[in-house]
């Protein structure tokens, strides 16, 4: 529990540090089981969790089979 003398910004404070450490352990523990269900090697794990966090980005876009063909993109300002 947090001691009462807390103001509530520090209480804030680690509730927020405190749900993100939640997250970070449940998302290990996620990646986990997926290595394991899939057999994934450690650098298809790292694959897969890119893909996974491009996947939950809105408008993310892939371009694949281009090798090693570096892409500029217009900077946005």
């Amino acid at each position: 529990a947090v001691p009462c003398t807390l103001h509530m910004g520090q209480r804030v404070r680690i509730a927020d540090a405190t749900a993100n450490q939640r997250m970070v352990e449940v998302e290990a523990r996620s990646i986990e089981l997926v290595q394991k269900s899939l057999a994934l090697t450690p650098e298809q794990t790292v694959a897969y969790q890119q893909f996974a966090s491009f996947y939950a980005l809105k408008n993310a876009s892939f371009i694949y089979g281009m090798g090693n063909t570096m892409l500029t993109l217009p900077a946005v300002v």
